[in-house]
């Protein structure tokens, strides 16, 4: 509990400017902790540090927070806290390119090789209707729309779904093809 209102207060702080005071509240988390090699990190220690790692890149210290939060990822990776998991690879392409669109692109990636497509198609969402995504970015929306309605069959038993599903996936890609002027 104690690690998750550190957290709680440290996000608010960070939010309201108070950078300094998250920091000295996030050091109350982690300080005293023994460097792990064996044990995961538990839930509240894998979340509080993206917060960390936020903080770190509010201080201008991006490369100090990609190499904390890679540490604490690698740590985490047995964990199966795919929530996490993808957040972490958001951050880490964010902290370490500095680029949204190749940050979104390796987050998307990262989720097509998960197999985890309902989230996928939340994210796609979101860039849709992001007015600061590239058009680059959105004109790969349809084909990634498509691969991930497709993967969303593997888990549909109804076939009158399955077929709706595979026709929204064919009106996709015939979106994606008519766009034209595409990079190879």
């Amino acid at each position: 509990v104690r690690t998750t209102a550190a957290n709680t207060l440290a996000r608010a702080q960070m939010a309201s400017g108070q950078v300094d005071s998250a920091s000295v509240t996030l050091d109350q988390v982690w300080s005293g902790k023994p460097q792990r090699t064996s044990t995961l990190p538990s839930y509240n220690e894998r979340w509080s540090s993206i917060t960390k790692a936020k903080l770190l890149m509010k201080k201008g210290r991006s490369l100090d927070g990609y190499t904390w939060l890679a540490e604490q990822r690698i740590l985490s990776a047995g964990s199966g806290d795919r929530p996490y998991l993808a957040a972490s690879e958001l951050l880490l392409a964010i902290l370490l390119k500095g680029q949204p669109d190749a940050s979104t692109a390796a987050l998307l990636d990262k989720l097509q090789e998960a197999e985890m497509p309902d989230v996928t198609l939340w994210v796609l969402d979101r860039v849709s209707a992001d007015p600061g995504a590239s058009a680059e970015l959105k004109q790969e929306i349809p084909f990634r729309r498509a691969a991930a309605l497709v993967a969303t069959t593997k888990t549909e038993s109804d076939s009158k779904k399955r077929s709706a599903i595979l026709d929204a996936a064919e009106q996709e890609i015939d979106r994606f093809l008519a766009t034209g002027d595409r990079k190879s």
